[in-house]
This record gives structure tokens, C-alpha cells and sequence, in this order.
């Protein structure tokens, strides 16, 4: 038997629903222990933002039992604590916050000096955490490999760049559990790896981690896998499991389809497009057609130009 202990949360046939609203989960079950790496897995529409709301115990429990052992036993040293989102922490990578907003700069800004006002580096981002101290700051920035970056503006950050300061200033707060929302999304081979690599010295170092990802990006250092689907919990337990491999095989089978023609309608026609800035090239000699019903992928590294 686990020592029970060891116990950071537990649901046991647990109705949840919204305060003033509709049931959310009907008989969830779901224990996490220390020392276990969980991935939340599942299509989008499956829950897992919500299961993660459930964590941070922001529903109501109607029925069953959802208990956070980690709250009592913190709560015995003297830690004054009343909900567990004081202790557990969400870093969901939209890049929006109170500090700072893409929506508030124009992408021009990239290329020259921004404005006094709107300028924000990444050295106060991170000092903008009440508990962090500069110590704390650059033992951070050292770990997830930010240190020559904290006198940039945060504009001038590329996206796996932003990924990682969202990541060290909610390390700052000292969480008891950090839950990262997809940290790999939108983030090249190159930058996943980095990523993935960072993150795992983390959980090397007794950091206790939850990541909502997809099935194919999960870790070797996940140890656990909760996959949803319509509210429901479909598995749980550790990593190995053939509702894992049935995914992994679905995403192979529509990597290996061919392209098809197309003689649709253009609906955009790129010929020979070249952009530039201030003398810096943007886009050099861009050739490309999108007909009606095609679907298309971007791809390249960060900074490619997508």
C-alpha cells in the first residue's frame, strides 16, 4: 500500500460542478502522489482545461469526495493556506497577461526601439513576482538557460523564449505542483527538445510537474497518463498503455498521407513576394497558392518567418 502520506490529491467518484452552473464531471476518480509525472492527454473538447479547474479547486463538489492531503500537511507546519490554487499553479502560455500584451504592440516593434511606456524586460517580468528576490531571479534564469536574455524587451523574446520566462516566473512563486497547459504547442523540434530537456532536469531536481499535452509529445519523464474524452476519463495509470499507442498510431497515419492536386479556386496567390523593414528582408521570393478546401501547415523552426 502507498503511504498515504504521499498523497497530493484525490478524488473518489466525485461530482463536480461550476458555482451557479451546470455538473462539469460525474463519478471522476483520480489519485496523484508524490514522486508521479502526469500527463493530461485527449482531443480538444475532452476536459482537460477543466479537469485541470478541478485541481485548482474552483468547483463544487456535489457528490463523492475531493480531498488535497498536500493542503492539510502544509497546512499542520503553518502555512495559513485556504484553496489549493495557492499552492498549485497554471502557466497557460497565452501570450496576454496584466504585464504584457501582444495585442498592445504592433509587430513592427520587433524590428525597432519600442516605445519608453510599453517597454517591459524580462528582468521585471520576473521581478514582478512578489516573492521573488534578485537571488532567486538569477538562480531561475541561470536553470532554464535565460540569463542573457533578462535585459531584453519582452517583444524582442521569440516564442520559446516567452514559453520559458512564463515558466521560471511561475517557479518563483514556489508552487507546491506547477501545471503546464501544452508548453510544447507551436514550439519547433529544436526548441521541444530544449524544452523537454529543461523541464525534465526539473523533475530531476524533486519539482513536481503536470503537463496538458498531446500523445505524441509526451516526455520520457512522464511517469503517468490521464486521457479524457467527452468529460470522461478514458485511462489511468502508468505511461505504457495501448490507448496511448492506438493515438500515436492514428497521428503516423495521417503523417504518412500523400498531398492530393488541387484545380480549386485560388483564394490566396503569392508570386515571387519579397518583404522588407527598414532594409532587413522579411520574406524573400514567396510563391504560394491556396486553393478552396485545401488545409495547410506552416512549418519551419522559430524564426523562419511563419
Amino acid at each position: 500500500m502507498t503511504d498515504p502520506s504521499e498523497v497530493l490529491f484525490h478524488f473518489h467518484d466525485a461530482t463536480l460542478a461550476r458555482y451557479g452552473g451546470d455538473v462539469v464531471f460525474r463519478g471522476l476518480s483520480w489519485t496523484v502522489r508524490h514522486g508521479e509525472t502526469w500527463a493530461i492527454v485527449g482531443p480538444i473538447g475532452a476536459g482537460k482545461t477543466s479537469l485541470v479547474e478541478a485541481i485548482l479547486g474552483r468547483f463544487r463538489l456535489d457528490a463523492g469526495s475531493a480531498q488535497w492531503p498536500l493542503l492539510d500537511r502544509l497546512r499542520r507546519a503553518g502555512r495559513p493556506l485556504f484553496t489549493p490554487s495557492e499552492v498549485i499553479v497554471r502557466v497557460a502560455f497565452k501570450e496576454e497577461s496584466r504585464l504584457f500584451s501582444y495585442q498592445r504592440h504592433y509587430y513592427q516593434q520587433r524590428y525597432n526601439f519600442i516605445e519608453p511606456e510599453d517597454d517591459l524586460t524580462l528582468a521585471d517580468f520576473l521581478r514582478s513576482e512578489p516573492s521573488a528576490t534578485e537571488q532567486a531571479i538569477a538562480q531561475i534564469a541561470e536553470r532554464l538557460h535565460l540569463q542573457a536574455l533578462l535585459p531584453l524587451s519582452l517583444i524582442h523574446l521569440s516564442n520559446g523564449q516567452m514559453r520559458r520566462a512564463r515558466i521560471a516566473k511561475a517557479l518563483l512563486a514556489q508552487p507546491e505542483l506547477l501545471v503546464l497547459d501544452d508548453p510544447m504547442l507551436g514550439l519547433d523540434a529544436s526548441m521541444r527538445q530544449e524544452l523537454t530537456h529543461i523541464l525534465g532536469q526539473l523533475v530531476a531536481s524533486g519539482r513536481r510537474l503536470l503537463l496538458i499535452t498531446r500523445p505524441d509529445t509526451l516526455p520520457d519523464w512522464i511517469t503517468h497518463t490521464l486521457e479524457l474524452d467527452a468529460m470522461q476519463v478514458r485511462y489511468q495509470g502508468v505511461r505504457r498503455h495501448p490507448v496511448m499507442a492506438q493515438s500515436l498510431e492514428r497521428l503516423a497515419s495521417f503523417a504518412s498521407m500523400e498531398p492530393t492536386q488541387s484545380v480549386a479556386e485560388p483564394i490566396i496567390e503569392l508570386e515571387k513576394v519579397n518583404v522588407t523593414h527598414g532594409g532587413r528582408p522579411i520574406l524573400r521570393d514567396v510563391s504560394w497558392t491556396v486553393r478552396q478546401g485545401e488545409r495547410w501547415a506552416l512549418l519551419g523552426p522559430n524564426g523562419a518567418g511563419k
